[in-house]
């Protein structure tokens, strides 16, 4: 495999500035360097995105009542305010995810069991708010309805794992042992998998942002900005079954915390996955 290293960018503005506290400069979300088959996240998917205040995600407390849905503000971010007056409105203690939208279509990712939902916890990163995965229990979002699509593809996501364990990533259509598969494994490996694998190193309980593109040949397994090029097999997606937080229907459950996924179908420029890594960096204060 071939190494190349690439290198965070500046977080101010042409890859996007802060959602939370930040300051200058316009919005500029992952939807204006890359479109996307389904994107879900804590902030706007692009600047038009962000000028609609679209729908992020759906919320319940504790006992799984007093629902409710929360926008991003007109700066990108999640609405940190409305989340407070609605936690003080109801005497919420904990807030659990049920459904993060698709800002592109109609994939929304969603969990409607209580106990499988993750939760939502605030400063997740720097002033952010993340969902956390316990790893212990059947802890996923999940949608069935994006259609099939062939090789090239790219997951786009920003993540940290608890430590070093076998954790289901995300996995798209693995029935049969075919479509895509990642996994955080216990050797401290990320692995992206359509018929062969691609493993990095990567440390734990630290944030990632992670580009996974299928290619046959050509894959690649980008961490931060650095790139690692390989042959992750041939597999196409075909049923559109998308799970985050699963091992591809075994028993590994992510242990973490997510605040975002996307999903393109598509050669994905090496340009557009250094712009891409640049932002998720910068979205959220330049960690």
């Amino acid at each position: 495999m071939m190494r190349v290293r690439g290198r965070k960018f500046p977080q101010t503005a042409i890859y996007g500035v802060p959602a939370a506290g930040g300051g200058g400069g316009g919005y500029v979300g992952p939807g204006d360097i890359q479109t996307f088959t389904l994107w879900s996240g804590l902030r706007a998917y692009s600047a038009a995105k962000a000028a609609a205040t679209v729908a992020l995600v759906d919320l319940v407390d504790q006992a799984g009542a007093n629902p409710i849905t929360i926008n991003c503000t007109t700066a990108g971010a999640l609405d940190a305010s409305a989340i407070a007056t609605w936690v003080a409105a109801h005497s919420v203690t904990t807030i659990k995810v049920s459904k993060l939208y698709d800002q592109v279509g109609s994939n929304h990712l969603a969990q409607v069991t209580l106990a499988n939902m993750p939760t939502l916890v605030a400063n997740a990163l720097n002033s952010s708010y993340g969902m956390s995965f316990n790893g212990t229990s059947t802890q996923l979002i999940s949608t069935s309805s994006l259609s099939s699509q062939a090789q090239p593809y790219l997951f786009s996501m920003l993540l940290k794992a608890a430590s070093a364990a076998d954790y289901g990533l995300v996995s798209i259509d693995v029935g049969d042992f075919g479509g895509f598969v990642s996994e955080w494994k216990s050797l401290g490996n990320i692995r992206s998998y359509a018929g062969a694998n691609i493993d990095v190193a990567i440390s734990t309980n630290a944030w990632h942002a992670v580009q996974m593109l299928a290619n046959s040949t050509s894959s690649v397994l980008g961490i931060d900005g650095s790139e690692t090029t390989g042959d992750d097999g041939t597999q196409n997606t075909e049923n559109a079954n998308l799970i985050f937080g699963q091992e591809g229907g075994g028993a590994n459950f992510f242990n973490g915390s997510l605040m975002e996924l996307g999903f393109a179908a598509g050669a994905v420029s090496s340009g557009n996955r250094a712009s891409l890594n640049s932002n998720m960096h910068a979205a959220y204060g330049g960690w």
